[in-house]
């Protein structure tokens, strides 16, 4: 006897792909491609950098967080998250899923306060991420410097550097989407005395954001 796949599950299967290939698109310029031999912390830049391109709504909503594309410990294993998940729901705006999905304002400020706990950490991961690629720059550049006429040497070294600067930049771009989006959804979120948990959250973001914005400043001065 053929045996027969449930329609069903053949629904669920098309509708996580569906979204899987939603999550994956990036509305922004392509990332710096790694070297053979880049560092670890220099492909986990490149992630990171890839993952704030998405909304909030496909970084964060759907579970599909810049921790767990860089693989981190955060996340589901082959994106499990997603089954269950309104098909579409990844391609729409942060006010609009909350809007959708949470049928009153008490609902909808407790994701939103979850969902910015949640950027907060990713955005100190990447700082963490970009502080190492800063040091490693610093330290492989001065070494090269040392070695009078190597210039070949020099010159790939400093094209590295720029491909890691570019990333920087995206990522720092990319939360500052992620902000806008939160400070968006804030004037749907707004009650009375309910907001402690968001602003401060926005605020938070904003601190990590300037973080993010000296440590790329740091590493374009040593180019």
């Amino acid at each position: 006897m053929a045996f027969r796949f449930p329609t069903k599950n053949i629904v669920l299967l098309v509708s996580a792909f569906g979204i899987v290939s939603c999550v994956s698109e990036s509305p922004q310029a392509p990332v710096s491609q790694t070297s053979a031999n880049a560092s670890q912390a220099e492909r986990d830049l490149a992630k990171q950098a890839k993952g704030f391109q998405k909304t909030v709504v496909q970084g964060i909503a759907v579970g599909v967080t810049v921790t767990f594309l860089g693989g981190g410990k955060t996340g589901n294993p082959g994106g499990l998250f997603l089954i269950g998940v309104p098909i579409g729901a990844a391609a729409g705006t942060y006010v609009g899923f909350l809007q959708k999905k949470y049928a009153n304002q008490e609902r909808r400020l407790k994701k939103a306060r979850t969902d910015v706990q949640t950027a907060n950490k990713e955005l100190e991961a990447s700082i963490a991420t970009m502080r190492a690629v800063l040091a490693q720059q610093r330290r492989e550049l001065a070494e090269i410097r040392k070695t009078a006429g190597n210039n070949a040497a020099l010159s790939r070294e400093v094209t590295e550097a720029r491909g890691n600067l570019r990333n920087m930049e995206r990522a720092i771009n990319g939360a500052e989407g992620w902000q806008k989006e939160f400070s968006d959804a804030r004037s749907v979120l707004q009650t009375e005395n309910r907001l402690a948990g968001i602003d401060p959250g926005i605020a938070a973001l904003s601190k990590r954001i300037e973080t993010m914005r000296a440590i790329a400043n740091s590493l374009e001065k040593e180019i």
